[in-house]
């Protein structure tokens, strides 16, 4: 789909995307989501304090989400194969500011090496480089340095799902934050409304140390997309106040 038919699907966005152009694109493709329900105030440490924790009917909720990541460039250039086509894992919740609800990192997972840098270094989010692989339906990611792992085998089925409100509220967010030394990183992003699938999860091991008492068990809910062309706008920064970036 070219990017100017992308821009004008937004009928399923609360707000409006930036009027400025927008600076990157890239894809997401074949994405696996876990969502667990939380509580908000276990969850509550691990966020910036300037940032409010939204809830969906009362409840908070983390995300770990697992997708391949390709064509990758900037405005007007071409991809680099080498670095802008990787695996990908995120660990995430559902943030929101004085008037956009976002989503915000506390872990961000890549398979390549450069790729990970050079994305911590440009975009200030929080990415390292793990061990990751996939085949059709098996995604396996490891970082022996954090002693973490996800391994996950699935099946879909072709047929879309009857989405709830609930699976809007999780995936059709179109702001990221996160916390810097002095500020608050923002970046805005657009794309089609996710396409869902069907899926059924048949073998889930997972461990992540520091949020393993948050993502216990099997998740609340699942889901799987085929994925989106996204196109992200530059980084902006709201200053902190002189208050440390989490509380």
């Amino acid at each position: 789909m070219d990017t100017f038919d992308i821009l004008q699907m937004q009928d399923h966005r609360t707000w409006k995307p930036p009027s400025g152009d927008w600076k990157y694109y890239q894809e997401w493709k074949d994405v696996i989501f876990l969502h667990w329900e939380v509580d908000e105030s276990e969850l509550r440490r691990f966020v910036p304090g300037q940032l409010t924790i939204d809830t969906f009917q009362g409840k908070a909720w983390m995300s770990v989400v697992a997708f391949k990541t390709q064509g990758v460039r900037r405005r007007g250039a071409p991809p680099l194969p080498l670095l802008s086509n990787f695996y990908e894992v995120n660990i995430r919740t559902y943030v929101k500011n004085s008037y956009k609800d976002g989503i915000y990192f506390l872990n961000l997972e890549a398979s390549k090496f450069l790729s990970s840098v050079l994305t911590r270094f440009i975009t200030e989010l929080p990415y390292y480089y793990s061990t990751i692989e996939s085949t059709v339906n098996m995604f396996k990611c490891v970082n022996s340095e954090k002693q973490s792992h996800l391994h996950i085998r699935y099946e879909t089925e072709t047929s879309p799902v009857q989405k709830t409100e609930l699976d809007r509220w999780l995936t059709e967010r179109y702001v990221l934050f996160q916390d810097g030394v002095d500020d608050i990183v923002e970046f805005n992003i657009h794309h089609i409304e996710w396409p869902l699938q069907k899926v059924k999860v048949d073998t889930l091991a997972l461990s992540y140390p520091s949020y393993n008492f948050l993502l216990e068990g099997f998740p609340t809910r699942v889901g799987y997309s085929p994925g989106v062309q996204v196109l992200i706008w530059e980084k902006y920064k709201w200053h902190l106040s002189g208050q440390n970036a989490r509380p």
